[in-house]
C-alpha cells in the first residue's frame, strides 16, 4: 500500500520553490490518493495537473495500482496547516472550539500556539443589544474547525 508520508515527501519536491504548498493528504485501503493543495497567491488547475503529473511519474503503476486525484482544499473544507491561517490573515473567519463554542471575527495575528481575533459585532439590525467586541486569543489546539467565512457584502465595524 502506499503511504502518505511517501505522497507528501514527493508533493512538497514539486512544490519546493513555489508559493504553492501542501494541506493535506489522503490514502485509502483501497488505493486512492487524495491531494489538496493551497497556494498564497492563485492555485490553478494547471498546478494541480502538474503536481499529478509528478506524483505519477514517480510511482510505478505495475507494482500499485491507485487512483489519484489533487484539487485545492478549497473553500468548504477548514483549515489544516498554519500557512492556511498566515494567508487568511486580515479576513474573517469561523472557529468552532473543542467544546462546541463557535467564534468568529478578523483573524489578526498567528502563531504556533494560538490564533487572535478581532470579535465583531454581530450584523442584527432588529434587536437593540448590547456586545462586547475586542480582541481573543484562542490556543490552536482548543480549535476543532476553522473556515474563512465567505460574503459579498462589507460588513460595518
Amino acid at each position: 500500500m502506499l503511504s502518505v508520508e511517501l505522497i507528501e515527501k514527493l508533493v512538497n519536491q514539486n512544490l519546493e520553490g513555489t508559493e504553492k504548498f501542501l494541506v493535506d493528504v489522503n490514502v485509502t485501503s483501497d488505493s486512492r490518493i487524495y491531494v489538496y493543495l493551497d497556494s498564497d497567491e492563485d492555485l490553478t488547475v494547471s498546478d494541480c495537473i502538474r503536481v499529478s503529473r509528478y506524483i505519477e511519474s514517480n510511482l510505478d503503476r505495475d507494482k500499485e495500482d491507485f487512483e489519484l486525484l489533487v484539487s485545492s482544499s478549497g473553500l468548504d473544507r477548514g483549515f489544516k496547516v498554519k500557512r492556511q491561517y498566515i494567508k487568511n490573515i486580515g479576513r474573517e473567519i469561523q472557529v468552532i472550539l473543542e467544546s462546541g463554542e463557535k467564534k468568529a471575527g478578523i483573524l489578526i495575528a498567528v502563531d504556533d500556539n494560538e490564533i487572535e481575533l478581532e470579535v465583531l459585532p454581530p450584523d442584527n439590525k432588529k434587536k437593540k443589544i448590547t456586545v462586547v467586541t475586542g480582541n481573543i486569543k484562542l490556543l490552536l489546539k482548543d480549535i476543532k474547525e476553522t473556515k474563512a467565512v465567505i460574503s459579498f457584502k462589507k460588513r460595518k465595524k
